[in-house]
């Protein structure tokens, strides 16, 4: 049987609490990094030579490694960034949101409390498209999925990740030079609505996400989780 979204959810937390748990016995995770880590919306960190570097904790069932929400304008029949940044601009570039099917949603034509199930599901099914990076002729741009991905977390400064099962990685530099392997994935772009309660039908949104698939990169041979095979931190 398949996963629910907030089954997963459980688990990425659960996955988070165990890393900080390891993180803080060593003391690199301390009472003030975990402040800074919620106010920069960073996962976790760690104190390496009395520098704090902040840490993205993935576990084996998330396949999300970042998302921009998006939402359509009924005026001007088109779907737009709810917020402009750089991010905003490279996609624009990659031209990910002219590739939205051509649908009005339902969850932007009726007040929520009118919103069905079906509603939901129909908005849901229609929203849903995987693109590849050939499909969006990135190469052209002289980029990469990853090399996008190393920008998405480099705006969080974030320069490492720890991922459940394959290990840890630096990002788009490694800053305290811990000589371990860069993260370099394959990535597909998903254009996505999430839901955020089960609770209440009208409470998804519409999301461009990245993804990568777990097969497309090597084992670390560092990991958090393996005391010998600890990163030099």
């Amino acid at each position: 049987m398949a996963q629910t979204g907030q089954q997963i959810k459980n688990q990425g937390f659960v996955y988070e609490a165990r890393i900080k748990s390891i993180l803080t016995t060593k003391k690199l995770f301390t009472p003030a990094l975990a402040a800074e880590c919620k106010h920069t919306e960073n996962d976790a960190g760690f104190i390496h030579k009395g520098k704090t570097y902040f840490l993205e904790l993935k576990n084996a069932t998330a396949p999300d490694y970042g998302a921009k929400k998006i939402v359509y304008s009924p005026i001007a029949n088109r779907w737009k960034w709810n917020e402009t940044d750089d991010m905003s601009k490279l996609f624009d570039k990659l031209g990910i949101l002219s590739k939205a099917k051509a649908f009005i949603p339902r969850k932007y034509t009726k007040p929520d409390k009118s919103l069905t199930k079906k509603d939901k599901e129909f908005d849901r099914k229609s929203f849903a498209l995987k693109l590849a990076e050939k499909d969006l002729e990135i190469t052209d741009l002289g980029l990469s999925g990853a090399s996008i991905l190393h920008q998405y977390y480099a705006k969080k400064n974030c320069f490492y990740i720890q991922i459940e099962g394959k290990g840890f990685y630096h990002l788009l530099e490694d800053p305290a030079k811990l000589g371990v392997p860069q993260f370099v994935p394959a990535v597909v772009f998903r254009l996505r609505a999430k839901t955020h309660s089960s609770a209440n039908v009208a409470n998804y949104s519409f999301r461009v996400v990245l993804t990568a698939s777990r097969r497309s990169f090597l084992d670390s041979g560092f990991d958090l989780e393996n005391p010998t095979r600890f990163p030099p931190i």
